[in-house]
C-alpha cells in the first residue's frame, strides 16, 4: 500500500516511510502550504526524531520558517498551533498503529487536509528537488500552556478517582498531570515514556489492549478508567466494574448532556455507529449526521455544519469548543466531570436504548478489497437500503451492516447490529455470503467468538 491514506501519511519504517520520504515531503508542503510559518511536532517514536528532522531540512530548503514544537501529543500540537497563530504544519507520528508505522499527519490550510491534497503532495514528493530557498528554525512552544488550558478548564469538578492508562504514548506525563491538577486521584497504568510500546499496543479501540488498565478500575476501587492512543488523540472508558465501554455509547450519551445546553444543533457521527446515536441525538432535541470514518472527513464536516460535537467507533471525539478538533484528554475530562451528575457511568449507561452491536471485525485483505466492496453491493442492491459513501451500508428495519476498506491499513472492516442478536446474526449472514473464501470461514469464526464473548460478558 502506498503511505498516502485517505486521511494522512503513514506506513512501516523503513520499508514504506523513511527519511528520503521525509525530507522530500518537507519540500512538498514547503511548495503547496499557506504561506507563513510552519509548524512541526513529533510523537515518542524511536524513528519520529530522524523523520522530524528529515521533513525539517525539506521545509527549510524550500525556504520555509519552522516553528519546532519538539515532542508533543497531537491535540497539543494543534492547541500550540492555534495559540501561536500557525495554520500549516506536519504532525510526525504513527498514532495508534503497531510500533512499527510511523507516519505524518499535514495540513496545508485552515481546513484538514483533504484527498486531493494528499494526491498532491504524494505527486511533488516523488519529484527530483534542487534547493530553492534558505528557511530559518525556531524552537517554540511545548506542553505548559495545553497543560494550563485544561486545567482551568476543568477546574472545580468533583474530584474522583480515575485510573489513567497512557499505554507509554505521547500522553503518559499530560493525562495524570491534568487529572490531578483538577483533584483527582490518579491510578497510572502504563505512564512511562516508551515509543516501543512494550505494554501494549497503541490502539485503544481493541479490548484485548485494555487488560491492565481494567484490573486496575476493578481493584482499586476507581470510577472511571480512561486509555489513549500513542499521539492522545483517541481515547476509551471504561466504568467502575472495569468493563470497557463502546465509543458509540459514549458519543451518545456525550451528545445528549452537550444538547441540553445547545438545543438544536448537529452532532456528526460515522456510519459505523450504533444505532443509539441517532435515536439519543433526535430525543435530546438535536440533528445527527453521519458522515465517513476519518480525522479529515469528521473535522472538515464538524467546521462546515458547525455542529457541537462529533465522534467515531474509533474513539476520536470531536468538539465546537476545540474549533471542530478532537481531543482524547479533552474528552476524558469532560466525562469525569459529568459522573456526578449522572450518578456514574454504568448508571447512564444502562438508560440507552438497547441494540446488539458487536465490534468491528477486521480481516487481513491485502489486494482486490474494492472488488470484494463491489461484489457486496451488487449483491445487496435492491434488497437492502444502501449508503454508498464508506463502503457498503446495509439498513434492514431490524438490523444493519457495514463493510469498508481500512484507510490506514490493507483491511476489511466489518461491523453489525440488529435489535436482537438474531436479527443481527440474519443482517451479518447476508454480507458474509458474497465474501469469497478464506475471508468468509475467518469472518464466521470471528463473529461467532464476538457473540460469545457478549453472552460472557451478559452485555
Amino acid at each position: 500500500m502506498s503511505p498516502f491514506k485517505f486521511c494522512d501519511i503513514r506506513g512501516v519504517y523503513p520499508e514504506e516511510v523513511n527519511e528520503n520520504l521525509a525530507h522530500k515531503l518537507g519540500r512538498a508542503v514547503a511548495a503547496l502550504a499557506e504561506p507563513g510559518a510552519v509548524a512541526v511536532a513529533g510523537d515518542l517514536r524511536p524513528s519520529t526524531q530522524s523523520l522530524k528532522d528529515a521533513l525539517i531540512a525539506g521545509l527549510l530548503a524550500g525556504g520555509r520558517r519552522v516553528l519546532d514544537m519538539g515532542s508533543l501529543p497531537t491535540p497539543a500540537y494543534y492547541f500550540e498551533k492555534a495559540r501561536l497563530g500557525v495554520t500549516p504544519g506536519v504532525m510526525v507520528t504513527g498514532s495508534h498503529n503497531p510500533p512499527k508505522y510511523n507516519g505524518f499527519k499535514p495540513q496545508l490550510g485552515r481546513f484538514p487536509i483533504s484527498q486531493a491534497d494528499l494526491t498532491r503532495l504524494e505527486i511533488l514528493s516523488a519529484r527530483r528537488w534542487e534547493p530553492s530557498g534558505a528557511g530559518a528554525c525556531v524552537r517554540v512552544g511545548g506542553p505548559d500552556a495545553y497543560a494550563k488550558a485544561l486545567s482551568d478548564r476543568f477546574r472545580g469538578m468533583a474530584p474522583i478517582r480515575v485510573a489513567v492508562d497512557a499505554g507509554n504514548g505521547s500522553l503518559w506525563e499530560l493525562a495524570p498531570k491534568v487529572f490531578r491538577a483538577v483533584g483527582c486521584d490518579v491510578i497510572e497504568v502504563y505512564c512511562e515514556p516508551d515509543g516501543t510500546f512494550p505494554n501494549r499496543a497503541p490502539n485503544p479501540a481493541d479490548p484485548e489492549n485494555l487488560r491492565a488498565v481494567s484490573e486496575a478500575v476493578r481493584s482499586r476501587s476507581v470510577e472511571l478508567g480512561v486509555a489513549f492512543d500513542g499521539d492522545g488523540d483517541r481515547v476509551a472508558f471504561l466504568t467502575s466494574d472495569g468493563k470497557v465501554v463502546e465509543p458509540d455509547q459514549m458519543l451518545a450519551v456525550v451528545a445528549s448532556e452537550l444538547l441540553r445546553e445547545s438545543p438544536g444543533r448537529a452532532v456528526i457521527h460515522d456510519l459505523k455507529s450504533s444505532r443509539v446515536v441517532p435515536a439519543v441525538v433526535q430525543a435530546a432535541g438535536g440533528v445527527a449526521l453521519w458522515e465517513r470514518s476519518g480525522h479529515t472527513s469528521m473535522k472538515s464536516r464538524m467546521i462546515r455544519e458547525r455542529a457541537l460535537f462529533g465522534g467515531e467507533v474509533s474513539g476520536h471525539f470531536f468538539f465546537e469548543e476545540l474549533a471542530g478538533g478532537d481531543d482524547g484528554l479533552f474528552a476524558a475530562l469532560l466525562v469525569a466531570s459529568l459522573l456526578p451528575r449522572w450518578g456514574g457511568l454504568r448508571k447512564r449507561l444502562d438508560s440507552l436504548p438497547r441494540y446488539v452491536t458487536l465490534p468491528e471485525i477486521r480481516l487481513p485483505y491485502p489486494e482486490g478489497r474494492k472488488q470484494v466492496i463491489d461484489t457486496i453491493r451488487a449483491g445487496l442492491d435492491g434488497e437492502a437500503d444502501l449508503t454508498l459513501t464508506d463502503g457498503v451500508r446495509a439498513d434492514w428495519p431490524e438490523c444493519w451492516g457495514i463493510v469498508r476498506a481500512s484507510v490506514t491499513e490493507p483491511v476489511l472492516a466489518l461491523r453489525f447490529e440488529g435489535t436482537s442478536e438474531q436479527a443481527l446474526l440474519e443482517g451479518a449472514q447476508r454480507f458474509l455470503v458474497l465474501l469469497p473464501e478464506p475471508a468468509r470461514a475467518e469472518a464466521e469464526g470471528r463473529l461467532k467468538r464476538l457473540l460469545e464473548e457478549r453472552r460472557v460478558r451478559g452485555s
